[in-house]
């Protein structure tokens, strides 16, 4: 069974500090659908960010990546090469 929760932002910004960013969403999965992880939580979660100060080199959304070999198909975008860090 696959759980999709969303964590604390004050959890995730002390995680990103002094990071660039990357963030991954899923459509059609179960983060969209549970809202932890579509479009409209990764352009909040962006804006959250930035709005903090942090650097988001990247933010969008895929199919679904849940498994390490989807995945593996988008890891080495140049945008998300860019980031230190990928929130999915």
């Amino acid at each position: 069974m696959i759980v999709t929760s969303e964590k604390p932002f004050e959890d995730i910004l002390a995680m990103v500090e002094g990071k660039k960013v990357g963030i991954l969403g899923c459509v059609g999965g179960c983060a969209s659908l549970y809202n932890t992880g579509g479009k409209e939580q990764v352009e909040s979660l962006a804006a959250r960010l930035k709005e903090a100060g942090v650097e988001v080199v990247a933010a969008g959304t895929q199919g679904r990546h849940c498994t390490l070999s989807a995945f593996a198909d988008i890891k080495d975008s140049d945008s998300l090469k860019a980031a230190d860090v990928i929130l999915i």
